[in-house]
């Protein structure tokens, strides 16, 4: 992770900003929309249908921001891995986008479901299906497929996994709150300061996490 984000942190910087700062946008505005479904007196029932789509929207454009720069992240590892020079255009090019989307939404749903469930399948979910997007990019497989394979390579290695990944999550969320909580300490509570806030957290902490399951799935992989 240190020699590829010190080889390539021109481009993986380039791509985060390029991604999330728009995403940041996107998430400080879908913020205003949530609030003002949370106090929906005196609004009429066009304007909440209105909110609630804009809202869809906003959550499908982050997710699409999150879904590319995991497609860079894993594409950066391939061009450092086949000494192979590219463009951020070209790196871009020939991701699978809806199947990366269709695969980070259900990986949030099974998640979801193992922590309701209890706080230990969530935390087994997250480990066994860490590796699905890099798979995804790499290896093209059908969404089950993809999830099956994550599985297969996380199997004999999955405490290994476990160490490597979850305490990244820790300390991404831990990152992304402070940031969020500092830029509106800075810049005051409102939309400039949940845009800087949100934009900040993305670019601290997508890169960690992209770097962490990209390599380990060619780690696993070999």
């Amino acid at each position: 992770m240190w020699a590829i984000g010190r080889a390539r942190w021109p481009v993986l910087m380039l791509a985060a900003v390029v991604i999330f700062v728009p995403v940041g946008l996107l998430e400080a505005i879908d913020h205003e929309l949530e609030e003002a479904l949370t106090d929906p007196d005196g609004l009429e029932l066009g304007d909440l249908i209105e909110i609630v789509a804009a809202a869809f929207v906003l959550g499908a454009g982050v997710l699409l921001g999150d879904v590319l720069y995991a497609g860079v992240v894993a594409a950066v590892v391939i061009a450092v891995r086949t000494q192979h020079e590219g463009s951020l255009r070209e790196l871009l090019e020939g991701l699978p986008v809806l199947r990366l989307i269709a695969v980070d939404l259900l990986l949030g749903l099974v998640v979801v479901i193992g922590f309701l469930l209890l706080i230990v399948p969530g935390i087994v979910f997250i480990t066994w299906f860490a590796l699905v997007a890099p798979v995804v990019k790499v290896e093209h497989p059908p969404i089950r497929a993809a999830f099956r394979r994550s599985r297969e390579l996380v199997r004999g290695h999955f405490w290994l996994v476990f160490a490597f990944v979850i305490p990244i999550v820790i300390v991404a969320e831990a990152l992304s709150g402070l940031a969020q909580s500092g830029m509106v300490e800075l810049l005051g509570e409102g939309f400039v300061g949940d845009w800087a806030g949100a934009a900040l957290a993305d670019l601290l902490t997508a890169p960690l996490y992209a770097l962490a399951v990209v390599v380990l799935y060619f780690e696993l992989r070999r």
